[in-house]
């Protein structure tokens, strides 16, 4: 993938792409990321009359598009839920957090997911549900700074273990001394301001956490039971949408399920880049569900590897087709 600023007025942005297939898209977009424009003469224009790889390289091109724009001319050009830098924020507040304040930001979600293990009481009451259907948790978050500050953080936290250190940190690990001044010294410089508490970075970062919803798919039918009153309502598109499998984790401990928690946020992040056709940083070429169509698309007519699984190994990152000032 590669992209070049063809153009700006007022109200659009113009960006040339070319794909992993070494076709051109042109295409322009309002600053809030909705795109006007956008030709192409490698593919059918509609859609259904597209190959599946067809209709995967225009998709890529639009959301690299919107990405390329907003680290290169700082609008908020990426859709809700799929900037990795929002992503790389929450991962950070997460892990940080003392786990008795993580339990006030995530706890009912945790006894939920727990609920489905026979390990506890439900916060919110389902259906019985087939042993068979695919089950999952979702639970939307806002992260407290502009896109701006929080792309700027993430640059310089950029190191290739920051987040694989957080994510050990809360399996009983201590959090690295260096990193953690690293990360207080990077929102001091932003404005934020930080208390002497341990989970201050976390509490800096998280802004809203919403109602969670038990959701799942049973009998080809799709089904929703929220519990509206757990979190807040969000004022906002959210930055982040957890999307946690309920059989997939079993959690002795608070501490086991921020860990899990960590690496789910990671795998959001490697998705965010891999359906941009272009390869996550080192410190989120993890394998696990992330983000929950992703595990759809990871099915599809063999056009990614199943980053999802855990059971195989991967061994392409897409770096040949990333460009080098976004390869980490």
């Amino acid at each position: 993938m590669d992209g070049l600023i063809t153009g700006e007025n007022e109200r659009l942005v113009g960006i040339s792409v070319i794909d992993n297939n070494d076709v051109e898209h042109v295409i322009e977009m309002k600053f809030d990321g909705e795109i006007t424009a956008h030709q192409q003469d490698g593919y059918p224009d509609k859609a259904k009359e597209r190959t599946t790889a067809g209709n995967e390289h225009v998709n890529q091109a639009r959301r690299f598009a919107k990405f390329y724009v907003y680290r290169e001319q700082g609008y908020e050009t990426v859709d809700p839920m799929r900037n990795p830098d929002r992503i790389a924020a929450l991962t950070l507040a997460v892990g940080s957090l003392e786990s008795a304040t993580l339990e006030t930001y995530f706890g009912e979600y945790y006894q939920q997911l727990r609920s489905h293990a026979g390990d506890a009481d439900p916060v919110v009451e389902t259906p019985d549900i087939d042993s068979d259907a695919i089950c999952w948790l979702e639970q939307d978050v806002t992260v407290g700074l502009d896109g701006e500050t929080v792309a700027s953080l993430v640059e310089q936290v950029a190191d290739a273990t920051v987040l694989e250190s957080l994510e050990a940190a809360t399996g009983g690990e201590s959090v690295d001394v260096d990193l953690r001044a690293d990360l207080e010294r990077s929102l001091t410089d932003h404005g934020i301001d930080l208390d002497s508490r341990a989970d201050a970075i976390g509490d800096a970062l998280i802004d809203t956490v919403g109602p969670f919803r038990v959701r799942w798919k049973q009998n080809g039918q799709k089904f929703e039971a929220t519990a509206n009153s757990t979190g807040e309502q969000l004022d906002r598109d959210p930055a982040v949408r957890l999307q946690m499998f309920a059989n997939l984790y079993e959690f002795d401990s608070i501490e086991e399920f921020q860990q899990s928690l960590v690496h789910h946020l990671r795998c959001q992040i490697r998705d965010c880049y891999i359906g941009m056709g272009i390869a996550p940083p080192e410190d989120a070429r993890v394998q696990g569900p992330g983000i929950y169509e992703y595990v759809g698309n990871y099915k599809v007519d063999n056009f990614y590897p199943a980053y999802n699984d855990t059971r195989i190994e991967i061994d392409d990152w897409q770096e040949e087709h990333t460009p080098d000032d976004l390869l980490v």
